[in-house]
């Protein structure tokens, strides 16, 4: 009803051992036959899956962080690990994710840039969107939405797409299993630093 993009659910009931326990779902993959039904002829764009590794620690996380230039092994390698190619894989190429993890970087993109970049990387208005809708949902899971770089999708609308948001990148959530689970969840609640200088920016805290 927000319009955002997700993905199908349906209540499934499993019986193990003749035993019948009700707690799951059946959820939609995201991956090329949900870009088809979400985005019709415009499904060709490149979609990633943020992952936080596990252990946690001092690894980078998929949380929009800049972490050096293509060109720098250990910066690629880091890509590779948290950003899950989840279509045009055998490309083999990120460099589109870094442009965008670029973009939220203070000392790449300074202030008086960064309302301009953004309006060229993303559709500010379904990005506030989408995290005021994890907001009302009080979605408490670790995520993009709170305090960690995992549990979502960033997908690339190809720049020849006849949409709106064409070139643009578009969120999508990947786990929405603790939603209202907190009654004093704070409404301002994403702690990334990328997504705090998104929300925070006078240009687009309104939207939010």
């Amino acid at each position: 009803r927000a319009a955002l993009p997700y993905s199908q659910e349906w209540m499934v009931n499993m019986v193990f051992q003749g035993v019948l326990d009700p707690l799951y779902v059946f959820k939609e993959n995201f991956d090329g036959d949900f870009l088809d039904r979400t985005y019709g002829g415009s499904s060709g764009g490149n979609l990633y899956r943020a992952i936080d590794p596990d252990p946690p620690g001092d690894q980078p996380m998929g949380d929009l962080t800049y972490l050096g230039p293509a060109s720098n092994p250990t910066a690629m390698a880091n890509y590779r690990l948290v950003y899950d190619k989840r279509s045009n894989g055998e490309e083999a190429d990120w460099s589109d994710i870094i442009e965008l993890c670029r973009a939220f970087d203070p000392v790449q993109t300074p202030n008086v840039d960064f309302p301009a970049r953004m309006r060229e990387l993303i559709d500010p208005d379904e990005w506030a969107r989408f995290f005021a809708v994890q907001a009302c949902l009080s979605n408490a899971d670790g995520g993009i939405w709170t305090n960690t770089g995992e549990d979502f999708l960033l997908y690339h609308v190809p720049a020849d797409s006849p949409r709106l948001d064409a070139g643009k990148w578009i969120l999508l959530p990947w786990d929405i299993g603790e939603t209202f689970a907190n009654t004093q969840e704070r409404l301002f609640r994403p702690d990334v630093p990328s997504i705090r200088r998104f929300l925070t920016h006078p240009a687009f805290a309104p939207l939010y």
